[in-house]
């Protein structure tokens, strides 16, 4: 998946897009989704670290914007 169609509890559509671990296939490191048409908030997660096992081992705050 690319991305996806979302629904905001307010009822707002949204778009979810995955950017995915190139180390750990299928795992997502980081993240946006938008609220809004025209959108009025993006919120992101940046790229989280990863240990050899592919566990999260650092996950910073997700950033509205």
């Amino acid at each position: 998946m690319t991305s996806a169609d979302v629904e905001w509890p307010d009822g707002q559509p949204g778009t979810y897009t995955p950017t995915y671990s190139a180390a750990f296939p299928g795992a997502v490191d980081s993240y946006t989704i938008t609220h809004g048409s025209p959108v009025t908030e993006t919120y992101t997660q940046p790229a989280i670290t990863r240990d050899s096992t592919g566990a999260a081992i650092n996950v910073t705050q997700i950033v509205v914007s």
